[in-house]
């Protein structure tokens, strides 16, 4: 495994390159990610297969999700689980609009920024862990691919080919056969919100949205998506929710949510809430985004079609904790990961392995409700370990990006690890750093 100063030394390289070819983008150059050396030096090779399952892989999520059935199945389950509240109220309401745009024939997009996360190996192919619609790091994966094509043989290639094929997709082309044709870095994104706004207005004002945003680690991310915006034309700030009034979001064409307030329940999102509710589409992701592709309830909905497909079962067995038999699920819990319905980037999961007994009858005891989800480990490469998270959005997938680590969980600070470029490659028939 590569060490933390040869990391740090990467990094240095990467952010002169990102320097001389995107000054524009200043916030990426004060990244704390930068010193802590989360950006890995190496490029996971992959066989070219793969690039296809994850394009397959993406259209069948997409096509599930816009099945009035598995909607109306999300729907059935959510009712069953929840009591009356704030929160299953508009989940409820969510999807019964998206049943009605589905029956109408609409299709239903992810939300701004929206990723799925794979696990994959040679025996069992692309296996989906999570779908996540407020998805970090699209900017800093977008730079390190192309620094790393800048770096190695397939450097001056403007379009792939099969030998080398970054998926950087264009996304008008998203669904050929042919390999993709490479976009322009950042023309994706640039794609992305202009579907989302008026363009025919002069003055477009987008708010990028957290709480105490000055204070998330992801702040640097929210200055670079600053500076992309102005570079475009668009004026943008940076703002906290909890702290804005009914007007100030009229103000807005656009408003980019990295709340993890993902029905906006919460007494402080009353004003974003109404703002939503009474306008919709400016929002994003907004909670009938999060109620249609990233509530984990949805997981049991995908997980009890897999049956029903034809194609390679990328769904992993899903079910909640609570309709189990306890000690059948704590004598086979190596075979699973234990994750919480309301939780997101994480937090408070556990690997069947490594729970102890009184911490797994803690979790069956308690308040949260938990999913039991069938392990599917991740292939180990060059002392790695690595998941893949493609970023998806209205026109489909934008990108792919490793991400390379060690330990129980994905994590940023294993030395070598972090985020990793991925070459798709017809001469590889396994997984491969370089």
């Amino acid at each position: 495994m590569m060490g933390y100063e040869s990391q740090l030394q990467f990094s240095k390289e990467f952010v002169e390159f990102v320097a001389k070819k995107h000054a524009h983008i200043e916030g990426f150059l004060r990244a704390p990610a930068i010193q802590e050396g989360v950006f890995s030096p190496q490029v996971l090779k992959l066989p070219y297969s793969v690039y296809e399952e994850l394009l397959k892989s993406y259209v069948t999520v997409r096509d599930l999700l816009n099945q009035k059935s598995v909607l109306e199945q999300v729907l059935l389950i959510h009712v069953d689980r929840e009591n009356v509240s704030p929160e299953s109220s508009l989940h409820q309401k969510s999807l019964r609009l998206a049943i009605d745009k589905v029956s109408r024939g609409e299709l239903i997009n992810p939300g701004f920024m929206s990723c799925l996360d794979f696990h994959w190996s040679n025996q069992s192919g692309l296996k989906l862990i999570e779908i996540n619609t407020n998805a970090s790091q699209f900017i800093a994966a977008t730079l390190l691919t192309e620094f790393a094509k800048a770096r190695n043989s397939y450097a001056n290639e403007l379009s792939p080919t099969k030998e080398s094929t970054p998926l950087l997709a264009n996304p008008a082309e998203v669904l050929a056969t042919r390999p993709l044709a490479s976009a322009e870095p950042f023309e994706s994104l640039k794609t992305e919100i202009n579907d989302r706004i008026n363009l025919s207005k002069s003055d477009i004002k987008i708010a990028i949205i957290d709480e105490k945003p000055q204070e998330q680690k992801a702040f640097y991310e929210f200055l670079c998506y600053q500076s992309l915006f102005k570079s475009w034309g668009y004026n943008c700030e940076i703002l906290d929710p909890w702290t804005a009034s009914h007007e100030d979001w009229n103000r807005f064409d656009f408003i980019y949510n990295r709340l993890t307030d993902f029905y906006l329940t919460d007494s402080r999102s009353h004003a974003l809430k109404d703002h939503f509710l009474n306008s919709g589409s400016s929002l994003s992701p907004n909670p009938f985004d999060y109620a249609v592709w990233a509530d984990k309830l949805n997981l049991l909905a995908l997980s009890q079609k897999s049956s029903e497909l034809s194609s390679a079962n990328i769904f992993l067995d899903t079910k909640p904790l609570s309709d189990c038999d306890l000690d059948e699920v704590w004598a086979n819990r190596k075979k699973y990961f234990l994750k919480p319905i309301n939780s997101y980037g994480g937090k408070a999961v556990y690997k069947g392995a490594s729970v102890s007994r009184t911490k797994f009858d803690e979790i069956a005891r308690g308040s949260e409700r938990y999913l039991i989800q069938e392990y599917s480990p991740p292939t180990e490469v060059g002392g790695f370990k690595f998941d893949i998270r493609l970023f998806i959005g209205l026109r489909g997938p934008m990108l792919a990006i490793a991400r390379l680590y060690s330990g129980q969980m994905t994590n940023s600070k294993t030395p070598g690890g972090g985020l990793a470029p991925i070459v798709f490659s017809e001469e590889v028939s396994a997984a491969s750093l370089s």
